[in-house]
């Protein structure tokens, strides 16, 4: 599988978690609206999710400053990043903004 949108839903860490290991080519992701997971699933998407070239977490609730720069680390061919409204919401550095820049 290279594209999964899942979209409003809630989803915990174990079901994203088994996700990511079934599925390691995932190029597009899309959790738009989605609730229930922690920051740990969104570094774990960075780490396991190497050939990830859309990301979208449009108001993701769970993004932190760490999250981020793990993306920018790991996630070196990466070509869109949808963070609208999870900037807003949560506690990302203007930092964390320039690096995944």
């Amino acid at each position: 599988m290279v594209y999964l949108k899942l979209e409003g839903l809630k989803i915990s860490d174990a079901l994203l978690s088994a996700i990511l290991h079934l599925c390691p080519n995932i190029c597009f992701f899309i959790l738009d609206q989605c609730y229930g997971y922690s920051n740990i699933m969104i570094i774990e998407i960075a780490r396991c999710c190497s050939k990830l070239l859309h990301l979208s977490l449009n108001a993701c609730k769970a993004i932190t400053d760490r999250c981020i720069s793990e993306i920018a680390q790991s996630c070196l061919n990466l070509k869109y990043i949808n963070l609208a409204f999870s900037y807003s919401n949560c506690n990302i550095s203007d930092v964390s903004m320039i690096e995944i820049a």
